[in-house]
């Protein structure tokens, strides 16, 4: 819903412009005014509550993934696990646990919105194209589908024989004062910065 609610600036400019210069019904701005700040702060509470929510649930699942590693470990001889060092058991126990953070807490819900966006935005679509109202969102959509196909298409090229991205290849020279061979990898001598 909060990704969905971010829609509505756009939705704004769009009504006003139809109330100002195609409708000529100025009376109408206070309404829209009004629906805009209604739409901000659904849009803050749904997004603290997802951000809220996420986390909850990441770090409840979390808990109990050491809980099932620490079992794990009471269970197997002891011979095998002192065969561990104590870093590479806390690396398993915390380091490469605490990784998992980032994917459930922040990369589900970024998921939900990226997929609520263009979901949210194809239905307002749709809806006024079955009204019949405005042609021009037909249009506009099939701009946006032929860009982004045009897109894909450039990528793969752009891939496949220059092996990385232009801003990729001037974030290397800015950084490593190499543009590099068409890699990713850090040049031959020089560590990993972090």
């Amino acid at each position: 819903m909060s990704a969905a609610c971010s829609l509505a600036p756009c939705l704004v400019v769009y009504a006003v412009t139809v109330v100002l210069f195609i409708d000529d019904a100025p009376g109408r701005i206070p309404a829209i005014a009004s629906w805009t700040a209604a739409d901000l702060v659904v849009r803050a509470l749904t997004s603290a509550a997802s951000e809220h929510l996420a986390h909850t649930a990441t770090y409840r699942m979390l808990r109990r993934l050491r809980l099932r590693i620490v079992q794990t470990l009471q269970s197997i001889p002891l011979g095998r696990v002192q065969a561990r060092s104590a870093g590479e058991l806390t690396k398993t126990l915390h380091d490469d646990v605490e990784q998992l953070e980032e994917a459930f807490a922040h990369g589900v819900p970024d998921g939900s919105a990226a997929a609520a966006v263009p979901l949210a935005t194809t239905a307002t679509l749709r809806r006024r194209l079955a009204a019949g109202t405005d042609r021009v969102w037909a249009t506009a959509m099939a701009v946006c589908a032929a860009i982004l196909v045009l897109q894909w298409i450039w990528s793969t090229l752009w891939l496949r024989f220059v092996g990385q991205g232009p801003i990729e290849r001037l974030w290397r020279m800015a950084t490593w004062w190499d543009a590099g061979a068409g890699t990713t990898a850090a040049p031959a001598g020089r560590g990993q910065r972090h």
